[in-house]
């Protein structure tokens, strides 16, 4: 379980005993792990690894290899990782359908404290009611760093929903979504639904983003954040309130520079474009 000698998952036995072991209460912290094969979930209900009381704290790299057919029903914490913490997630490359309620994502539900997300991808559906949905991660806290990862697909949910993060916290750097984003609710971004004290930096997004409230291409609501060096593409953002191409509504001191956005891209501002 060292760095140098992390725990070998092979198999999908492998993994889903590494989510038994962390929901019963193992942490696993500074423990390493480290994926040996690609792995087919074959659409089997998967059960996330951490609970909302029960967090992962190793580090997992995926080592490039791919986890396919990803599988979550209806529950809170959804994700390939449901609820981490100070935790390092990398080169995982995960397909399939989270639907999830609150705090979902392709690769983590709830990123606590200092995680880190690197170098990762999720192509799939990320879809259900509740807040905080994205296509990498549902919801970032203090000091998290997502990083080198990109989303194909949709993102579909309540308030706070991103191409990358649903609410994010921390930094989001080096990412890309190809992915329609939808908030039945407020708050739709490109990139992060909510952008709350945190730093987006070269990312990029393409596709459509859709919200009953605040929508941007890159952000649905910046507060007291910094967007820099972003290209949106978005073909159209559409919201009931304050709807932009890089930025929707903002609030507080932000430091939004040097962005770049697709002139043809049709704002619709309460159905009228």
């Amino acid at each position: 379980g060292t760095a140098t000698n992390p725990y070998e998952i092979r198999n999908a036995e492998d993994l889903k005993k590494l989510a038994e072991n962390v929901n019963s209460g193992e942490a696993y912290a500074n423990k390493h792990f480290q994926l040996t094969a690609n792995i087919d979930l074959k659409n089997e209900p998967w059960t996330p690894i951490g609970t909302e009381n029960n967090f992962f704290q190793g580090t997992f790299d995926g080592d490039g290899h791919q986890i396919t057919n990803l599988k979550i029903g209806k529950r809170e914490y959804g994700g390939l990782f449901g609820n981490v913490w100070g935790t390092t997630i990398q080169n995982c490359n995960v397909t399939g359908e989270v639907n999830g309620y609150n705090y979902s994502g392709g690769i983590v539900g709830y990123a606590n404290d200092n995680t880190h997300i690197l170098n990762c991808s999720f192509q799939g559906n990320v879809k259900g009611n509740g807040q905080d949905r994205g296509g990498i991660v549902g919801s970032t806290s203090i000091g998290c760093d997502v990083s080198g990862c990109f989303v194909t697909g949709t993102v579909t949910g309540g308030n706070c929903v991103g191409g990358i993060a649903g609410n994010g916290v921390g930094t989001i750097k080096n990412c890309y979504a190809l992915a329609d984003v939808t908030a039945g609710g407020d708050s739709a971004g490109g990139i992060a639904g909510y952008a709350y004290g945190i730093t987006i930096e070269n990312c990029y997004y393409s596709g459509e983003v859709s919200s009953n409230g605040n929508a941007g291409g890159i952000a649905g609501i910046a507060r007291n954040s910094g967007i820099q060096n972003c290209v949106s593409l978005a073909e159209r953002v559409t919201g009931v309130w304050q709807v932009n191409r890089i930025a929707g509504g903002i609030f507080g001191a932000n430091l939004i520079t040097n962005n770049h956005s697709y002139n043809r891209t049709q704002l619709v501002i309460n159905g009228k474009p």
